[in-house]
């Protein structure tokens, strides 16, 4: 989790707005509506808290972990269906 106190750059920041917008929109209206925003925000801020300042890669993080989080929510909904 992100620590309070961290201070970024404000283009490190921007970087970290423009990869969490990306990532957003890059999942499909069904994801976004079974996914959490915060929980991407989160994943951007302790990747760039760890040292991380590509924009690339903070995008492929957001997206690879917004849809891990979507399809983990898939798989649990199917199970619980199938019960």
């Amino acid at each position: 989790m992100a620590a309070e106190g961290i201070h970024f750059r404000p283009e490190t920041v921007k970087d970290m707005q423009v990869a969490l917008d990306l990532a957003w929109s890059l999942l499909s209206p069904e994801q976004q509506a079974q996914s959490d925003k915060t929980l991407l925000a989160t994943r951007i801020l302790d990747a760039a808290e760890a040292g991380e300042r590509s924009p690339a890669r903070l995008l492929l993080l957001a997206h690879a972990i917004g849809s891990q989080f979507a399809e983990c929510h898939h798989l649990d909904t199917f199970r619980r269906s199938r019960l």
